[in-house]
């Protein structure tokens, strides 16, 4: 069986950009295709930095994107062809806009084996909280073009 990786990576959506690769959705999902058009598999990994600053608003570009992508690509690719999408954060998927004292006052207090508990692990997340909403919602919105979107969370 062929399979075809993408790996897009810091894209950065953020409201009003002029350079979004947004625009480049076509291109993009016409360079994997002509990379590998009889593959039977296709794997989209968006690694680090998918917002600029892990807004809400910036997430709903990327789904916007993210949906057109499989969207073309299942157009491109048979009916049968598996594509499963990736996703794993970057420091600009944290919403580190409000006030971070007691999240910071925590990181620089606690040992390593207390990382173990959960709601630590929950209370250090919470900046990425936007982040797993868009894979959440994104994980819904895929499936109906026969996408699939693996992910861990590292909290529940």
């Amino acid at each position: 069986m062929k399979l075809v990786i993408a790996h897009l990576s810091d894209i950065h959506f953020r409201k009003n950009s002029k350079h979004s690769v947004s625009n480049k959705v076509g291109s993009i999902a016409n360079a994997i295709h002509s990379s590998a058009p009889q593959a039977k598999a296709v794997a989209l990994a968006f690694t680090g930095d998918i917002a600029f600053a892990g807004l809400r608003d910036e997430y709903a570009i990327a789904e916007v994107f993210v949906n057109e992508l499989v969207r073309k690509l299942r157009i491109k690719y048979s009916a049968e062809s598996d594509i499963k999408l990736f996703f794993v954060p970057g420091n600009h998927d944290c919403d580190l806009s409000g006030d971070q004292e007691a999240r910071e006052a925590v990181l620089d207090a606690v040992s390593p084996s207390k990382l173990e508990k959960n709601s630590i692990v929950q209370a250090l997340a919470k900046p990425q909280s936007e982040f797993y909403a868009f894979l959440d919602r994104l994980s819904h919105e895929v499936h109906h073009n026969g996408a699939e979107v693996v992910s861990t969370k590292m909290y529940q």
